[in-house]
């Protein structure tokens, strides 16, 4: 979409009408960063989660190599199944205190909330866009102002996405995941509903 200020130079503030259009296409604009961000974020909680359960599953693993070593040495005294049990605890006691130290679980609840309230703010935006024409200039540029301060909370409030989750974002957008054609609205709305 380009910047705000590619969207509305100086030349195109001329007539009621352009400055209203430019006034809209600002809001478009930011609709678009809130939009971009609330998948990203929900991205990288995906991210998150993933490598939490990933690491959950392979200190299972280790445990299970641990003990096994230990139950195995002393049935037949191997020293390869002890040596096998001890390298396990080690790399399970690293594991475990670098997802202390790293907290993929509670990173990725405070960015799926984050992905929440943006959830909100993108649903007012469309609203803004929606009734855009009734409204008079003040309200629309009180109403961009408000939502622009709610935005700069959520962003001083919760992690930003990291650069992974802006491509997978981008990917994900231009795949059209976050639309419905017709027919797939029709068939999620209750019967009777039109």
């Amino acid at each position: 979409m380009g910047s705000k200020e590619e969207q509305c130079s100086e030349e195109e503030h001329g007539s009621k009408e352009k400055q209203r259009d430019c006034l809209k296409n600002e809001i478009k604009y930011d609709y678009g960063n809130v939009f971009y961000t609330y998948v990203a974020q929900h991205k990288n909680a995906d991210c998150l989660e993933c490598l939490a359960h990933l690491a959950s599953l392979f200190q299972i693993a280790l445990i299970a190599i641990t003990y096994s070593g230990i139950l195995v040495n002393l049935q037949t005294d191997s020293r390869a199944w002890m040596l096998a049990g001890g390298i396990a605890s080690v790399v399970s006691l690293f594991l475990k205190l670098s997802m202390m130290e790293f907290k993929p679980h509670d990173k990725a609840i405070k960015h799926r909330n984050a992905a929440n309230d943006l959830w909100k703010i993108k649903k007012e935006y469309i609203s803004l866009l929606t009734e855009f024409n009734s409204l008079e200039d003040n309200e629309i540029k009180q109403k961009r102002d408000e939502l622009s301060e709610k935005v700069a909370d959520v962003n001083k409030y919760y992690p930003a996405p990291d650069p992974c989750s802006y491509c997978w974002a981008s990917k994900s957008i231009k795949e059209n995941d976050y639309s419905f054609d017709k027919d797939e609205l029709d068939e999620l709305l209750p019967k009777g509903i039109e």
